[in-house]
């Protein structure tokens, strides 16, 4: 399942550009995946949240996907969370 390896990779982007923002605690975070992608919201949803346990993340966190036009993977438009 390479859903599961991008997934893992994602939570570790989130996690380096939260660190590089001086962000302690992340709340939310906005991904977008393009539409001509492999993925699906509901397949990135279901593995960040078998995930995330094995990451230093907030459980708690909101995470929103939303699907844009064309090719692409998955982009972090945004990290927002607690110094």
């Amino acid at each position: 399942m390479h859903e599961w390896k991008i997934t893992e990779s994602i939570i570790e982007e989130i996690l380096k550009q939260a660190e590089a923002s001086g962000i302690k605690k992340v709340n939310k975070v906005i991904l977008s995946i393009g539409q001509d992608s492999d993925l699906t919201p509901d397949v990135i949803n279901f593995c960040f949240d078998n995930l995330k346990n094995n990451f230093p993340i907030n459980r708690d966190l909101d995470l929103e996907i939303k699907m844009r036009e064309g090719m692409g993977g998955v982009i972090i438009e945004e990290i927002e969370g607690e110094d």
